[in-house]
């Protein structure tokens, strides 16, 4: 008993000794508090980009970024406040790499006179308004302040913001741009178009199915089965529907082929481009053509008297009115819709003589937002930019 009870002493002696080390380790490490924590949980890397690995609190950071962000609107699924924080680190990890590639940088005294001086204000203020004991020292602010957002936060937040300031600054917006996009919007087409789907086309087919035509068919699938039946080795004798039985089915069957071949041939003919006019396809269709005068602006969605809509924003679409108004254009497709159309007249608005403020603002924001997305996204792709899957999935670092 006494051998049991001195070897337990050991033991404890032991894990007390062990816990001493690690406590002594982690105090005197240069690793940051959160990291030591993810390594002793197990946890392994957040990400990395240009071979550096992401550190905790710019992922923590960006998710309580998101979150702030997010929090008006109320409850919202996790799978938003993911990506929104996966942006938020590429863009914290990214950005600063552009500035620095740019010559473009802060130092960390900069940072730091900073910051003495708003606390410095906050001293004097605190020193008219509170008592001896409640007050707190310079440095201690200074402490206080760096303890809640390290200094390498900061540094990466502060790039963002040089980032902001000149490669995502407004472009210019010429007054020439800013007419032509004002003529574009108020010029407009006169169009005749036809418009039809398949399913149009079918239902406006007659077709016929004769006795011969069912049976036939009834034969030939009554003959598949039984090979069929055959080939899986089925016990017991084979059985098959009768042909009344089947008669509806068939002749629903024979109908469907014929209209199907009728729309074959009928597209043929369309692609014969010889002679083709509005009024051939109008009367082989059997749609009328319709009439419609659509702004330049608007022709993704071009509203017909049919009640349809149609998008004209193709590029074979714009490249054919490029290349000559004149003639029948077409078959354009939007879906299962199919489009002939001809282009009757071309209303061209004035120039402008008064110029939207609020239009070269936005085209401003927009080419900015466009230039410095795009350079994000390829210094993103060329560093290897990377979240691990579970931070991604979960919010939080793996």
């Amino acid at each position: 008993m006494n051998q049991i009870l001195e070897s337990l002493k050991k033991i404890g002696a032991t894990l007390i000794v062990i816990a001493l080390i690690l406590i002594m380790g982690i105090s005197f490490s240069s690793q940051d508090m959160s990291e030591i924590l993810t390594i002793l949980s197990g946890g392994s890397k957040i990400g990395s980009y240009r071979g550096e690995e992401i550190r905790p609190e710019v992922y923590g950071y960006a998710e309580d970024s998101c979150k702030n962000r997010y929090q008006v609107y109320g409850e919202i699924p996790q799978v938003f406040i993911d990506q929104c924080a996966s942006d938020a680190v590429r863009d914290m990890m990214v950005m600063p790499a552009i500035v620095a590639d740019l010559g473009l940088d802060v130092s960390e005294k900069q940072i730091q006179d900073q910051i003495i001086s708003v606390l410095r204000t906050e001293v004097e203020m605190q020193n008219q308004s509170r008592l001896a004991d409640d007050r707190l020292s310079l440095e201690q602010m200074v402490q206080r302040e760096m303890s809640r957002f390290p200094m390498s936060l900061r540094m990466r937040l502060t790039r963002v913001g040089l980032f902001q300031d000149s490669v995502a600054a407004p472009f210019p917006v010429s007054t020439v741009e800013t007419q032509s996009f004002s003529r574009a919007k108020d010029s407009a087409f006169e169009l005749n178009v036809v418009a039809f789907t398949n399913a149009d086309l079918l239902n406006s087919f007659s077709a016929e199915a004769s006795e011969a035509e069912m049976k036939d068919l009834y034969e030939k699938d009554k003959k598949e089965a039984e090979i069929r039946a055959k080939k899986e080795k089925k016990e017991g004798p084979f059985t098959y529907p009768s042909f009344e039985e089947r008669k509806e089915f068939l002749k629903d069957r024979v109908l469907t082929e014929k209209k199907k071949k009728q729309l074959e041939e009928l597209k043929a003919s369309l692609g014969q481009k010889k002679d083709a006019s509005l009024a051939t396809v109008s009367e082989k269709t059997g749609y009328k053509a319709e009439r419609a005068t659509v702004k330049f602006s608007a022709l993704n969605a071009v509203s017909l008297a049919s009640g349809k809509t149609i998008n004209l924003t193709g590029d074979r679409f714009l490249s054919d009115v490029a290349a000559s108004r004149d003639g029948l254009k077409g078959p354009y497709q939007d879906g299962e819709t199919t489009i002939y159309l001809t282009i009757e007249q071309v209303k061209l608005a004035p120039p402008s003589e008064k110029l939207d403020p609020e239009f070269s603002q936005n085209r401003a924001m927009y080419l900015s937002y466009a230039f410095a997305n795009q350079i994000v996204k390829e210094y993103a792709e060329t560093g290897k930019f990377r979240l691990t899957q579970k931070s991604l999935d979960s919010g939080k670092p793996e």
